[in-house]
């Protein structure tokens, strides 16, 4: 890769924007920061991805080309970031119990059948432990 990943985060907040003051904005950046950071990956790209006017920024070809890419990315880190949390709040994944077969029988199923605070699709397997 030939640029920081910040460079392209800043980038796809500007090409939605538009703008590089709302850019810096919803970055809480500086607007000299978010500058300099198109600049760094514009050189580390060796393209230049914005046409900047007196009415506002625009993205050359090379910039929509590049943004197409970005947002999808940018799009699975949110993704990702947004199942972590569901997994950390129990609202999916897998959990795997291990109990012995009295504690499985008398304690566990009850439990489980009442709800415990957790969803229930999420008790995968039930592994039965001799101890």
């Amino acid at each position: 890769m030939t640029a920081n990943l910040e460079y392209y985060r800043v980038f796809y907040y500007v090409a939605r924007c538009s703008s590089v003051t709302k850019a810096a904005a919803a970055l809480s950046l500086s607007q000299p920061a978010v500058s300099q950071s198109i600049r760094q990956l514009e050189k580390a790209l060796g393209s230049s991805l914005f046409v900047r006017s007196a009415r506002g920024i625009s993205l050359t070809a090379e910039g929509k080309i590049l943004y197409e890419y970005v947002e999808k990315g940018y799009s699975a880190f949110l993704a990702g970031e947004k199942r972590l949390l569901q997994m950390q709040n129990l609202e999916c994944g897998e959990i795997t119990i291990g109990a012995s077969d009295m504690t499985l029988r008398f304690f566990l199923l009850p439990y489980l059948e009442r709800g415990c605070g957790f969803r229930s699709r999420m008790v995968r397997r039930l592994r039965r432990w001799d101890f």
